[in-house]
């Protein structure tokens, strides 16, 4: 039953399933990295959101973050720490893998 009505939906509905619509609709993932800007080491529990959105995430113990968004790039992401000056990055596409280089307070 839930074939015949995907086959119908598709037959219904094509440029839907071959549309870039589609494709984004999975949504895309950034990944990166926080680290001190003197040490080099990597900062945990820093808060990187999206500038225009929704999208969020802390940054593990060794300083790695993900989050997944549907938002189009570039895209600008924020990173967040009471100990560190706030930084403003743009992430040019979801193959980028920025670093984070954060500045004490």
């Amino acid at each position: 039953m839930i074939n015949k009505l995907l086959i119908l939906l598709i037959m219904a509905f094509p440029s839907f399933f071959t549309s870039q619509d589609f494709y984004y609709a999975s949504g895309f993932l950034v990944e990166g990295k926080a680290v001190d800007a003197y040490t080099r080491n990597p900062v945990s529990n820093i808060h990187v959101y999206t500038v225009a959105g929704e999208e969020e995430a802390f940054t593990h113990k060794d300083g790695s973050f993900r989050m997944k968004t549907w938002r189009t790039f570039p895209l600008t992401i924020v990173a967040e720490h009471p100990d560190y000056y706030p930084k403003k990055i743009v992430v040019a596409d979801s193959l980028t893998k920025p670093e984070i280089i954060l500045l004490h307070r």
